[in-house]
């Protein structure tokens, strides 16, 4: 017999706070690995790139 997967979801509001975060490409990967874990909402401070780049997406 298979046994079924859930996907857990967070059962409280996460949100991300990026501080001098300089890399395009880590930007670009922890904005997908947030969006994957369901987090409700990133901000970036300090020196940081821009998340609108293309580097930042794939």
């Amino acid at each position: 017999m298979q046994k079924r997967r859930r996907i857990l979801r967070p059962t409280k509001d996460i949100y991300l706070i990026l501080d001098n975060l300089r890399s395009a490409h880590n930007v670009g990967a922890i904005f997908r690995t947030a969006d994957a874990i369901g987090v409700k909402k990133n901000y970036l401070c300090g020196h940081h790139a821009h998340a609108n780049r293309r580097k930042t997406g794939k």
